[in-house]
């Protein structure tokens, strides 16, 4: 789990073993919010959730 890229001193990394591989990536409308679908995992099944916000508060009411 990747809960910021920010670290300790300020700057942003990110480490690219942290990343998965999966067939297929879209984007699809669900009701009234726009949501990222991922398909086709190649080393489990398993569910990724994607939030993005313009500031922390926003990202803690989507969580919410």
């Amino acid at each position: 789990m990747v809960t910021t890229l920010a670290t300790p001193e300020g700057e942003e990394l990110f480490e690219a073993s942290s990343l998965g591989e999966c067939e297929e990536v879209y984007e699809e409308a669900v009701g009234d919010n726009d949501c990222v679908f991922f398909k086709g995992f190649k080393k489990s099944n398993c569910a990724s959730i994607v939030i993005r916000g313009a500031n922390e508060f926003m990202c803690d009411e989507v969580d919410r």
